[in-house]
């Protein structure tokens, strides 16, 4: 790798591998499915506090629930209604898009999906207060994007490229500067993530950009500038605990259409796991 500390420097491998067909094809959806189960704790607090609330029993045992739209008139943006807020959860059908209300909702996480839609509770833990803190660096008012730092997007093992991003996000962050990804354009190739186009060719590409955006929220409200490693643009490397976890799990929220995605896949060509 190129740019950072040494001791960043990871060998090869992971668990994801690329191949064609469609866009979902170019992640192993069942990593992203072990993913996504680091909002467990949510979901288990969910259930816990609505044993017996009578929508949520619907979910579970039916499946068919008539749920409320969300989606403001005119428009595809969404907003939780105040009892819904007040409550701190809810559920919506797969047809409202969230993700233009839900990118910048740090403190809601999806816990569950099914057939018509999927539901969210709102957290307020260490990590959603550490993420709120993150996002305003990225997205408030106050966000100087003339401070960008933007690192490098690299293409080794799943776990070794968001470590290596997590990395260099945190030690921008303690920097007080919003935080960017991109590539370095060598020898007039343009690069890309290989878990977003064909390993090797840049072919089948899942979006335009060829890179993590694909699939997870957009950064930053800034664009992304020239790459440069942090020593280059004299930010001091930083590397803690639980933050860099949170981090990872910050920079791989997925879009709806990945998380609808991964519920298809689980529920229609997933294996089958035999219970008691």
């Amino acid at each position: 790798f190129s740019g950072g500390s040494p001791r960043r420097k990871r060998a090869r491998g992971g668990i994801i591998t690329t191949s064609g067909g469609s866009n979902i094809t170019h992640l192993s959806v069942i990593a992203l499915a072990l993913m996504l189960l680091a909002y467990s704790p949510a979901f288990k607090s969910f259930l816990n506090n609505n044993g017996s609330h009578p929508s949520l029993s619907c979910i579970l045992l039916s499946h068919q629930i008539d749920l409320p739209g969300g989606a403001i008139a005119g428009s595809n943006r969404f907003e939780p209604s105040a009892e819904q807020i007040q409550s701190g959860k809810f559920c919506v059908p797969w047809t409202v898009n969230l993700d233009e209300w839900h990118q910048h909702e740090v403190e809601w996480l999806p816990v569950f999906a099914y057939d018509q839609g999927q539901c969210f509770h709102r957290v307020d833990d260490e990590r959603t207060r550490y993420w709120r803190q993150v996002h305003e660096v990225q997205w408030g008012d106050a966000t100087n994007c003339s401070l960008v730092h933007t690192h490098k997007m690299i293409s080794s093992g799943w776990g070794a490229d968001f470590d290596w991003l997590a990395w260099a996000m945190q030690s921008t962050y303690d920097a007080n500067r919003p935080f960017q990804v991109g590539f370095r354009t060598q020898d007039g190739r343009n690069h890309f993530w290989h878990y977003a186009a064909i390993k090797g060719t840049g072919r089948n590409a899942t979006c335009p950009s060829r890179d993590m955006l694909c699939y997870f929220y957009p950064l930053s409200r800034c664009q992304a500038g020239a790459v440069t490693d942090l020593e280059e643009d004299g930010i001091p490397d930083h590397d803690s605990q639980p933050q860099n976890l949170w981090l990872k799990d910050y920079l791989t929220r997925p879009q709806q259409w990945l998380r609808k995605a991964i519920y298809d896949y689980l529920r229609d060509e997933a294996p089958r796991v035999p219970t008691p």
